[in-house]
């Protein structure tokens, strides 16, 4: 067979597999343990690899963080149902966008965990976070809520300024849900149907 530029090679395959499965060994060994007291030889271990691996495929465990950043955000980039919930109404977005959120966080917590404990330490990877996950995320929002507002399904506020207020409180509620809060596990629909009382139109 001839292989092309759309269809990856078996080495190709082979490779991001790999890369992928340390990259979930690193995530656990790091919310495990913290990022500082984890070591490479334990990822390896639990990625059943040797460590020299690790090395082929990054260059140190700051750039298994990076890595770990990427996934979040290729994960949230393949998201297609929350562009097709972009041109639904106000009211359905915020429902479809909690339920998505929450299903994004119980895919990728782990990862999320680690990632948010280090850049609120690490000015290097904090502004990594900004431009791959925190402003994507914000444009996206932007552009749905501009879409609401110029149809009158909003109120008239600032897109920026309410992308960020909406990205803030699922932020804040990943964070709670983390230290247990057990409400927002049990009526996180009522917390999505309370969000919708306080931010759209009546």
């Amino acid at each position: 067979m001839i292989e092309t530029d759309e269809a990856p090679s078996r080495q190709e395959r082979r490779a991001a597999t790999r890369r992928a499965q340390i990259l979930e060994a690193a995530a656990q060994v790091f919310a495990q343990k913290g990022y500082p007291r984890a070591t490479t030889a334990e990822i390896a271990a639990v990625a059943d690899v040797s460590e020299g691996t690790i090395y082929n495929y990054f260059e140190s465990k700051h750039d298994l963080l990076v890595g770990i950043m990427a996934e979040l955000a290729q994960a949230l980039e393949a998201d297609e149902g929350f562009e097709n919930a972009m041109t639904g109404d106000g009211a359905d977005f915020l429902r479809q966008l909690m339920d998505r959120r929450r299903r994004f966080e119980d895919e990728n917590g782990a990862m999320l965990r680690v990632v948010l404990s280090e850049v609120l330490v690490d000015a290097h990877l904090a502004g990594h976070y900004n431009e791959t996950l925190a402003a994507p995320q914000f444009a996206r929002l932007q552009d749905h809520i501009q879409h609401q507002r110029e149809n009158g399904k909003t109120a008239p506020a600032s897109p920026p300024l309410t992308a960020r207020l909406l990205s803030a409180l699922l932020l804040g509620l990943f964070v709670e849900r983390m230290l247990g809060d057990p409400i927002i596990n049990e009526r996180w629909e009522d917390l999505a149907e309370a969000l919708v009382a306080l931010t759209t139109p009546a």
